[in-house]
Formats: structure tokens, C-alpha cells, sequence
């Protein structure tokens, strides 16, 4: 999240990420902060307040989609990268996968509300997501992360994070919005540790 925290285009408040990978999903609940540093608010510190990970993710659901396109369990490595091909429709195939996937989230939350105060509460009511990792290219995946933990009838906001300015590949090409989804981490190992933010 070091790269949201230096982005100018996100403002401090509560945010949820999930990180879709190929065989787990992990998903935190947190906050951007902000201190008044010469006359100014800086965002500068990370605060967690949940996390988990559940051993449901890409992997899982390309075998999903073998197992309805009538190939055997094991086959899944096939569709990878073509997952947007498929219709993920309402099958129970489909749809463990996909809860197993948002159970990491929702168990991030549940956790993170055990700690927030009345007025946090009451903020992560709208907080906003960042969805990375390979199932962040999946609109049926990313769009089950708009309903809340909790239920509430308001669609939360999916953000995506900005390719920043200084983000070049190895051929001196600028990352893609793309590919920035499985290097976003990367960015944020790229700082020195005085320009880390502060995490609790």
C-alpha cells in the first residue's frame, strides 16, 4: 500500500485491499492517516486493524472452469489468463470459489471491526477497495468486492491504483495499468525504509 499512501490521487480514510493470487486470496482492512507536518496534512502512517487469507484463488477458479467445460479437476492451468472468455454463471462450481475468494475479505473485516472505535465504525461503513493480483482482471471476481462485509445496501467504491510517473519496466517502457496489478508490491519495496510509511 506504499504506493496508495504516496499516490496523490488517493486521500487518506478507510480502505480494504484484496490481493487475488494464483492460490490464495489475502485481503486486509485499513487506514491511510494523515499528520499536520509543516502547515500542511501529509498523509504519512498505515493503520491495520484486520487481515486474512484464505487458500482459494486463481488456481481454484481455472479448475472451476474445467470442471464445466467437462475437463478433469487438474486441467485448470489451461485457462489461465483466458478466465474473461467464461461466464461465471450461478453454478455451485462457480460460486464456492467465488465466496472462498470473498470469505477473505469478509474475515478481514470481521476481525478489523473488533478493534475500530465508534467514530471508524461508523467511516468503514464506505470505505473503499483496492483489488490486486491476477483476479483483479476478472470483472465477475472484482465485482463481488462491492457489497460490504457487513451487507449494507450501499456499493462500496473499487479503486485502482495509478501507475506512478517513476515505474519503468527493464525495457524502459512505462509499467502498464495491466501489469501494475502483480507489481504493485514491487513499487512499494523499491523505497528506502525512511520513506516507508509508518505501519501499527
Amino acid at each position: 500500500m506504499c504506493l496508495a499512501v504516496k499516490s496523490p490521487a488517493v486521500a487518506d480514510g478507510p480502505f480494504a485491499e484484496i490481493d487475488i493470487g494464483a492460490g490464495t486470496t489475502n485481503a486486509t482492512v485499513f487506514s491511510i492517516l494523515s499528520q499536520f507536518r509543516d502547515r500542511r496534512w501529509l498523509k504519512d502512517r498505515l493503520g491495520f486493524f484486520g487481515a486474512h487469507s484464505t487458500p482459494v484463488g486463481m488456481d481454484a477458479l481455472d479448475d472451476a472452469i474445467a470442471k464445466s467445460e467437462n475437463h478433469s479437476e487438474g486441467n485448470g492451468v489451461d485457462y489461465r489468463g483466458e478466465e474473461k472468455r467464461f461466464v461465471l454463471g450461478s453454478a455451485s462450481v462457480y460460486q464456492d470459489v467465488l465466496s472462498g475468494i470473498r470469505d477473505a475479505y469478509v474475515s478481514a473485516y470481521q476481525r478489523g471491526f473488533r478493534k475500530f472505535s465508534i467514530a471508524e465504525a461508523s467511516s468503514f461503513r464506505n470505505h473503499q477497495v483496492f483489488i490486486t493480483g491476477g483476479g483483479s482482471l476478472l470483472p465477475a471476481v472484482t465485482e463481488r468486492f462491492r457489497k460490504h462485509a457487513s451487507n449494507y445496501s450501499d456499493q462500496l467504491k473499487i479503486r485502482k491504483l495509478d501507475v506512478p510517473l517513476d515505474f519503468w519496466d527493464q525495457n524502459g517502457k512505462r509499467v502498464s495499468q495491466e501489469d501494475l496489478t502483480f507489481l504493485a508490491a514491487a513499487y512499494g519495496l523499491s523505497f528506502d525504509a525512511a520513506e516507508v510509511p509508518e505501519a501499527a
